[in-house]
């Protein structure tokens, strides 16, 4: 069972090899990996050569020693050197997708790549030992293949983690910087949930609250400029005079945000005491609405304006 062990365990470190491949090839995100069908058939070729190879080779022996025991038989040789070859070509491969990407664009891509072809370069030094190995057992130089074999999990350990920490920089690069937005998208909506609590309240609009962070934030500022400009069209006309008059200290006018706030927190007192239909709209706070909201919309600005609109709102309707 020692022996059919040791088989099993050679044919899924072929597959292990194959999937893991195609594993970090696809980690390259910033464009379509190298095809890796071409590997495929060989793959099926080592399976099926590993298997002629061991079930063909007399093992009167059930041993957990396997290599040392028939290492030195040409068929088991065969066998082992089936295990290198494949991984080799599978390094080549690894060695297309990065030279291929090279000269990206993308500053963290290229800097990956760097580090994934120092881990190449290992799995080729790796392969040559392995080859080495092999070759001294064939001889029944146990003792230089045993100093060879102890590079082994050196050299295949540090391949794998420069290669996999390479080819997956990219990846883990994009999910700090959708990390980041959505972290920024989260803390944008927890700064508009007092201004947008309060004109929901006084104007009653639609709500949205399902979907992705940043469209609810896309949707939040929509709703609250659609509730202001529904709460300004009760004003009268002489509303925003007054209140500008009311702010005015000497000759320093109020900001275009500290007038803003104030003649939406009026609105707002109005529509909470009792919703009325004045007779013509409010010209002049119709034209200051129409100036804070024209044009396209800048997510960022909008929601620093509206959290700066939220403070003086707060403040105006403490104080009445």
């Amino acid at each position: 069972m020692n022996n059919l062990a040791d088989f099993m365990a050679h044919g899924l470190g072929l597959v292990g090899v194959y999937l893991l491949l195609r594993l970090l090839d696809g980690l390259v995100i910033t464009a379509g990996p190298l095809t890796t069908r071409w590997l495929l058939p060989f793959l099926v070729v080592a399976l099926a050569g590993s298997a002629i190879l061991f079930f063909t080779t007399p093992m009167p022996t059930d041993t957990s020693d396997f290599t040392i025991r028939y290492g030195s038989t040409p068929t088991i040789a065969g066998y082992w050197s089936i295990s290198i070859v494949f991984p080799v070509l599978c390094l080549v491969q690894l060695s297309r997708t990065i030279a291929a990407h090279w000269h990206s664009p993308s500053v963290v891509l290229r800097r990956g790549l760097k580090v994934a072809g120092l881990g190449v370069a290992l799995g080729f030094v790796y392969a040559a030992v392995k080859l080495f190995e092999l070759l001294a057992l064939a001889r029944n130089v146990s003792r230089a293949a045993a100093a060879a074999h102890s590079y082994d999990r050196v050299l295949l350990g540090g391949g794998l983690l420069l290669i996999g920490a390479g080819l997956a920089a990219p990846w883990f690069a994009a999910t700090i910087r959708r990390g980041e937005t959505e972290l920024r998208v989260r803390r944008s909506l927890h700064r508009l949930r007092p201004l947008w609590r309060v004109v929901h309240r006084a104007a009653g609009t639609d709500v949205l609250d399902k979907g992705p962070a940043d469209l609810l934030l896309l949707r939040r500022v929509v709703e609250i400029r659609d509730a202001q400009a529904l709460l300004w069209s009760h004003l009268r006309e002489d509303d925003v005079g007054a209140v500008r008059q009311r702010l005015q200290k000497g000759r320093v006018q109020p900001t275009v945000i500290e007038l803003e706030g104030h003649v939406l927190a009026l609105a707002v007192r109005r529509e909470l005491s009792g919703p009325c239909e004045l007779p013509g709209v409010g010209v002049r706070a119709k034209a200051l609405a129409e100036a804070t909201s024209a044009g396209p919309i800048n997510l960022t600005r909008e929601v620093d304006d509206l959290a700066a609109l939220a403070r003086v709102v707060t403040k105006a309707l403490r104080l009445g």
